[in-house]
């Protein structure tokens, strides 16, 4: 039911960061710069578990990403221990409150990948993608094991999904379905259409 509109995507390597890419509200080149070179330094000392789980090490790519941004940036984490896992965005603008517009929230992602934006990006916002290559050998870049060799910086735009639904159905009727719908916070856009055969 997701249909994503690409607002703004910029693809940058960490080495050269374009300073006329469209970027969050209030985050820098320098607070980008100085997270990837946090990042790079503190995922050394988890290069291991790459080797046993890759996605666990790109989740702590993304988690680790989400702490320098916090620290140098104008972005702040969840602090409240029952939701800062649970729910969109991993960061939001400093003071904009408990419930942020999109074009404030950031959330931040890991691949591998060069290009892919994964179908899981399924709020609307900004997300900032570190993509990482690992090194044993520092070949790439002397002392460094971990490389962020590029960032994407992308807004993405759900539009509004509509959910068509008749009034008679079997265990759950149309308006129970719609209250079900109207209980989750990321559903505030569905549009609900009720059809029935009922002449009352």
């Amino acid at each position: 039911m997701h249909d994503w509109t690409r607002k703004r995507m910029a693809m940058v390597r960490s080495s050269d960061l374009d300073p006329h890419v469209p970027l969050p509200p209030g985050l820098g080149v320098v607070a980008i710069r100085r997270a990837i070179e946090y990042l790079e330094r503190e995922l050394a000392e988890f290069v291991e578990i790459y080797f046993e789980q890759a996605n666990v090490f790109s989740a702590i790519v993304g988690i680790l990403g989400t702490k320098a941004l916090d620290s140098c940036s104008n972005y702040e984490k969840h602090r409240h221990a029952d939701v800062a896992q649970q729910r969109f965005p991993d960061l939001k603008r400093r003071g904009s409150g408990s419930r942020p517009r999109p074009n404030v929230c950031l959330e931040s992602k890991a691949s591998k990948r060069p290009w892919a934006i994964q179908s899981h990006y399924d709020h609307p916002g900004w997300y900032i993608v570190w993509r990482y290559l690992i090194d044993p050998t520092q070949s790439l870049e002397a002392g460094k094991v971990v490389v962020i060799w590029r960032v994407d910086v992308v807004f993405l735009e759900k539009a509004d999904s509509l959910v068509i639904s008749d009034i008679v159905m079997p265990k759950m009727n149309g308006y129970e379905l719609c209250g079900n719908i109207r209980k989750h916070e990321k559903f505030d856009n569905v549009m609900v259409m009720l059809l029935t055969a009922l002449s009352e």
